[in-house]
């Protein structure tokens, strides 16, 4: 629980109730209402149990401790002590006897002693038991965190209409409140004096730091019954309540019917906020994230707010967030992208075993935190930062290995990009440079990333991931038979286990991409190195069914299909291609049964979308038509 959240709403209601007796106690008296310095009292013992209760809940037994930036006993002690000092006031001051005995003013003195603690543990212990009051930390807070900015710096971009409406229409209670005050001083009741001033109160703090709206709406609340409540008086209960209603729906009303108008606006636009949509980004960066190391402890550096979002989602540790408890994690992250020299990050990488980076162009946090870092720094220094070279600069360390990422396209409203890597100090300089160039493919800066893979292939001859990706390049600008080329060499440099899938997967792409002679060329490298069924099939299929009449050859393609049926007779891809060459060889009656065949295998295996391919041909067949492609 938040010291601050608590300890302002706490101490304002017991300074309104001191003000409220000063300013109108006396006459209150003299009209004949008594004062209770009791209830001061019970407020403040059962403030303080219930504060210590929290505490333990919150913290027994294994999070002990002297913290003063969260709930405590001295906080505790701090509102038992404040109950008897505004008893003592008020008692003292409606009596007009200021000396009250020796045991209520040894009382008195406790009481102070009690709420002198809490500061003076502060002060004494500095950041070491209240780490707000750290430089490093205090100036974030103040320049970067929205809710520590005052209220006006909030506001001010936007339009006069919601400036007129945080002014006015927000203020409605206290605006009513201050003004019967001020107009009619003498009269004015004191529970109307009381709520008044803390609805003041909070609201001029919440002007100072806009996280205080919060606590202000409280007080709010609280004035808008009592002026309800004077105001109607003396009418009938019904009327009172039918009054009160309306005065809430008049004054509060209008803000939840825009905020539906506004949702259903959005949901029939189809449009997402950025901050829901920032989400769904964290999300999928965090996804990628683990997918690059699928197994042991990921520490992420990136910007405080993509710490959360994305640590959350990924659930793994990152090095800094905008909380308090994480000052040491944010002073880490700030050094690491401050640094002066690659040398320096790494080294502070290593200390920290920071395992990913992620530089997200929005809110990436590298000047504030430079800022924050190295205040006395000139702007040229920022410009030669560890961060700022690898955001904007785009220079990589041979230990950085990029992780190749690309918002997904209904995220691309955003305008958002990202950098990803991933911490490898034993990788090559081929190896960086082949992620460099796999993230530039993502990044849709594909003549640059192909003149990476020119210079690796070069490079290093042997290595087959630059062939088959400078081979995925051409295909992607249909150079079909350079791609073709490219692709082949890989398989032939890739280790043996792994070919035949590569030869399959990209036999497959050149057949979805009409290039029939290419696919035949890439199955007939395949099965001329080693005998495989499912190789036979995918070629016979291509020869039977190919539009190209240079390429179709129904009497290979049956040899094949047939060589295939030896091998695996219940495959339904081998029983497909050779219903398809039956049929070019116009053996439509074996060519339907073979499809039958298919098809029943195919139910068996519960395999509905082989089922539904087969049916189909079983009609195609039977009407005696050939397949073409």
């Amino acid at each position: 629980m938040s010291a601050a959240s608590a300890i302002a709403p706490i101490a304002i209601t017991g300074a309104s109730g001191v003000a409220a007796l000063l300013l109108w106690g006396r006459r209150a008296r003299r009209e004949g209402f008594e004062f209770d310095a009791e209830v001061w009292r019970v407020w403040g013992r059962v403030g303080a149990g219930a504060s210590f209760l929290f505490y333990l809940i919150e913290y027994f037994p294994n999070h002990l401790g002297l913290r003063m930036e969260a709930n405590n006993p001295f906080f505790s002690l701090a509102w038992f002590g404040a109950g008897e000092i505004i008893a003592q006031i008020g008692e003292r001051w409606l009596d007009r006897r200021w000396d009250a005995g020796r045991p209520k003013n040894r009382r008195l003195g406790l009481a102070f002693a009690a709420v002198a603690v809490a500061p003076l543990i502060i002060v004494i212990g500095g950041t070491r038991v209240f780490v707000v009051s750290d430089p490093f930390l205090s100036q974030l807070h103040k320049e970067h965190i929205q809710e520590f900015l005052s209220l006006w710096l909030t506001v001010r971009g936007l339009g006069w209409g919601a400036i007129f409406s945080l002014l006015v229409l927000e203020n409605i209670p206290l605006l009513v409140g201050i003004g019967f005050v001020a107009f009619r001083l003498g009269q004015t009741p004191l529970v109307l004096g009381f709520a008044a001033i803390g609805a003041v109160l909070s609201t001029g703090m919440a002007w100072i730091q806009a996280r205080w709206l919060l606590n202000a709406s409280g007080f709010q609340v609280a004035l808008g019954l009592v002026l309800v409540t004077i105001f109607t008086l003396n009418l009938r209960p019904a009327l009172r309540w039918a009054v009160g209603l309306v005065a809430v729906c008049l004054t509060y009303g209008h803000y939840p019917l825009n905020r539906i108008r506004e949702g259903r606006a959005e949901v029939a636009a189809r449009r997402v906020g950025p901050k829901d949509a920032n989400s769904a980004l964290f999300r999928d960066i965090a996804q990628v994230i683990r997918a690059s190391q699928p197994e042991g402890e990921i520490v992420l550096l990136t910007s405080p707010n993509s710490s959360t979002g994305v640590g959350y989602y990924g659930r793994f540790k990152t090095l800094g967030t905008l909380y308090w408890e994480n000052n040491d994690g944010l002073k880490a992250a700030a050094a690491l992208l401050s640094a002066r020299s690659e040398a320096e990050a790494a080294e502070l990488i290593r200390a920290h075993k920071v395992t990913h980076i992620a530089m997200i162009s929005e809110e990436n946090f590298v000047e504030p935190y430079f800022r924050l870092f190295r205040p006395d720094a000139k702007a040229e220094e920022f410009k030669k930062c560890f961060g700022h070279q690898l955001l904007f600069d785009r220079v990589i360390p041979p230990w950085l290995q990029m992780i190749p990422y690309n918002p997904p396209e209904d995220l691309k409203a955003l305008n958002v990009s990202a950098l990803l890597f991933k911490v490898a100090f034993n990788q090559t300089p081929a190896d960086a440079l082949y992620h460099i160039a796999l993230a530039k493919v993502a990044m849709g800066s594909l003549p640059e990333a192909e003149r990476d893979f020119d210079t690796l292939i070069k490079g290093s001859p042997d290595s087959y991931q630059p062939y088959l990706r400078k081979g995925e390049l051409l295909l992607l600008r249909r150079e079909f038979a350079a791609a073709t080329d490219f692709t082949l060499h890989g398989i032939r440099l890739a280790p043996p286990e792994t070919r035949l899938n590569m030869y399959a997967n990209a036999g497959s792409t050149l057949f979805r991409s009409k290039q029939h002679a290419q696919a035949v060329r890439v199955y007939e490298t395949a099965l001329a190195e080693t005998a495989n069924a499912q190789i036979a099939a995918f070629l016979a299929y291509v020869l039977a069914t190919s539009s190209d009449d240079n390429v179709r050859n129904g009497a290979r393609a049956l040899a094949l299909a047939e060589q295939a049926l030896k091998v695996d007779p219940n495959s339904p891809t081998a029983l497909n291609s050779c219903a398809a060459a039956l049929a070019e060889n116009g053996r439509f009656p074996e060519a339907a049964a073979m499809a039958e065949r298919a098809a029943t295998v195919a139910r068996a295996a519960n395999d509905a979308g082989a089922l539904r391919v087969s049916e189909t041909r079983v009609a195609a067949f039977r009407a005696g038509q050939k397949l073409r492609e």
